[in-house]
């Protein structure tokens, strides 16, 4: 029995909500649709959304930006590109912007994250960081404060005494300054590892690269 139009915007909402692809197969079944035509249904459906993810443009910068973080050059991001249908005469020039924006970033001394110049804060030591690990301490800066009040209204300390502590304490949680260069790839969604490997820079044989990923992790293998 065909997928009825119910059935195919049924199909796409919960697709667009982010359900599984289990989820919205078990849906069509429990509307009436027969398991072969579901199946084949919901994976072109996923196929159609992984094209469109592929070519999300903001995706597509992030991708660039870690290529040409990695040495990789302007032919490397417009293959890049193209390997997702985007033509040479718009990957170019967006290749060629996103070098000229890679070249004025420079490494979050915490994390090594590549930051904008506008983008750059700075810890207590001076150390220039991103705005995630700004906020990171500001957390941990928010929760002794907080310690450090709850110990003043119980008499246990001074307020002079109190932000002594609180200054000790905050610099003996100040995480290592990581060298000045930029890690090897974004972080992979697996083990969150900084080493995840953009597979236009490896050789087409290898098993990463055939499989279509476009990312591969160094640290877990995983793919994505």
């Amino acid at each position: 029995m065909p997928i009825t139009d119910e059935q195919r915007t049924t199909a796409i909402d919960m697709m667009k909500n982010e359900r599984p692809p289990e989820a919205v197969h078990a849906r069509l079944v429990e509307m009436g649709a027969s398991n072969d035509e579901v199946y084949a249904f919901v994976s072109d459906l996923v196929r159609l959304k992984n094209e469109a993810a592929a070519r999300d443009p903001a995706r597509l910068r992030e991708e660039a930006k870690w290529i040409l973080i990695r040495g990789g050059t302007v032919e490397d991001v417009v293959a890049a590109f193209g390997a997702v249908g985007v033509a040479s005469e718009h990957a170019r020039p967006e290749a060629e912007r996103m070098l000229a924006l890679v070249r004025t970033m420079r490494p979050c001394m915490r994390c090594r994250s590549p930051m904008m110049p506008t983008e750059v804060m700075f810890d207590t030591g001076g150390n220039s960081i991103c705005p995630r690990c700004h906020t990171r301490d500001e957390i941990v800066r928010s929760e002794q404060r907080g310690i450090v009040s709850e110990m003043e209204n119980l008499g246990m300390v001074s307020p002079l005494m109190g932000l002594a502590i609180a200054s000790m304490v905050e610099r003996s949680q100040a995480p290592p300054i990581a060298p000045p260069e930029f890690p090897a790839g974004p972080p992979c969604p697996q083990c969150r590892a900084p080493t995840l490997v953009s597979t236009s820079t490896l050789p087409p044989h290898h098993a990463a690269a055939a499989s279509g990923a476009r990312w591969v992790c160094r640290s877990c293998g995983s793919t994505s």
